[in-house]
């Protein structure tokens, strides 16, 4: 590991064979029971303290399957070469102090699983490591990638996990974005994209997180989340969107938690809770609803966390209120409410009706 400093008190500089050495993994490079050499097939160094640089010495593992040195301290740039590695499987560098441009033509065919978040890369994203039908996530989160989110990662036709978010990503998505029919986590939060989030997002049948919070996106929500039938979590959180909620949205029947905070969205809060029987923590907060707290929120019975702060609401607490069980949080600040003493009396009798003993917190 030349380049790289650290306390190995189990690698012995005096030992040849770096096979025993803790984080080396190796296999013979012929069938069980003839002789052969071994080879350097994995490294995990994950979390070692690690310091220094990436060398281009690594390349000469060229039989490499797993390379983590996640959770180090290593810094430089990028050894290009490191990304030509034909059979590598896993290659995790993330949360180090790597900086530099990500290389424009990797050449990983088999590669799986592929992270380089928490680093300083920079410059545009590049999406040549989907040249091949194997990958499954690619993290490129927590970077200082620039301009528009490329076209390209729709040709990583197995992949699992998409995370773009926290660089300097502006702009809207691109249409191929919408043809991962397998994936199943899409963060793209804290970055500057713009525009509408399309109607084929209903075509990510497979999703179970979306998180968009923290950007530019405007418009009207698209009316397809019915069509996302496993989703579980939905985060809108401080974007630009106007309008009613969707209808399809209003009653998922998956939808666990739904952040629509700090957007424009307005009309009556109408939410099929019957419907919504997943729900568990709900911000509707900052938008513009208005007209009274609907009675219907109290069918939501698995609502933990309820916030509803900062809006054009009036009239009073639902005395149902008192069916929602597991309310552990309810945030009612900066609404003109009728009669507080009546809101307080329905919400301590929420909180005998399930356990005398819990705090059921107002903000």
């Amino acid at each position: 590991m030349k380049g790289l400093t650290s306390d190995f008190s189990l690698w012995s500089s005096t030992s040849e064979y770096c096979c025993s050495w803790v984080g080396v993994g190796c296999e013979s490079s012929l069938p069980l029971g003839l002789n052969s050499s071994k080879r350097v097939v994995g490294l995990e160094l994950d979390s070692r303290k690690l310091i220094g640089v990436l060398s281009e010495s690594l390349v000469g593992l060229d039989q490499l399957r797993s390379l983590n040195i996640s959770h180090n301290s290593l810094g430089g740039a990028l050894p290009t070469k490191l990304f030509h590695l034909r059979n590598l499987k896993v290659l995790d560098l993330s949360d180090n102090n790597l900086y530099g441009s990500l290389p424009s033509n990797i050449e990983l065919p088999t590669i799986r699983l592929f992270d380089l978040s928490g680093n300083y890369l920079y410059g545009a994203m590049d999406t040549s490591m989907c040249n091949n039908s194997t990958i499954q996530v690619v993290n490129l989160s927590m970077n200082k990638f620039s301009g528009n989110v490329p076209a390209g990662f729709g040709n990583c036709s197995l992949l699992e996990h998409l995370f773009l978010n926290s660089n300097n990503l502006v702009g809207a998505l691109p249409e191929d974005l919408y043809w991962l029919k397998k994936l199943r986590l899409l963060h793209l939060q804290k970055n500057g994209l713009s525009g509408p989030l399309s109607d084929r997002a209903g075509n990510l049948t497979d999703l179970v997180e979306l998180d968009i919070s923290l950007n530019r996106f405007s418009g009207i929500l698209p009316d397809v989340f019915l069509s996302l039938r496993k989703l579980e979590s939905f985060n809108a959180d401080s974007n630009n969107f106007i309008n009613h909620l969707p209808h399809s949205l209003s009653n998922s029947p998956t939808i666990m938690y739904l952040n629509l905070r700090n957007n424009s969205l307005s009309g009556p809060i109408e939410l099929n809770c019957t419907a919504m029987v997943q729900v568990s923590s709900l911000t509707l907060s900052s938008n513009q609803f208005h007209g009274p707290i609907p009675d219907s929120l109290s069918f939501c019975r698995n609502l933990r966390t309820l916030n509803l702060a900062r809006m054009p609401l009036g009239g009073q607490v639902p005395r149902s209120f008192k069916n929602l069980q597991s309310l552990s949080v309810l945030t009612l600040s900066n609404i003109s409410l009728n009669n507080i003493s009546a809101a307080l009396e329905v919400l301590q009798q929420c909180k005998k009706s399930h356990d005398p003993s819990s705090d059921l917190e107002l903000l």
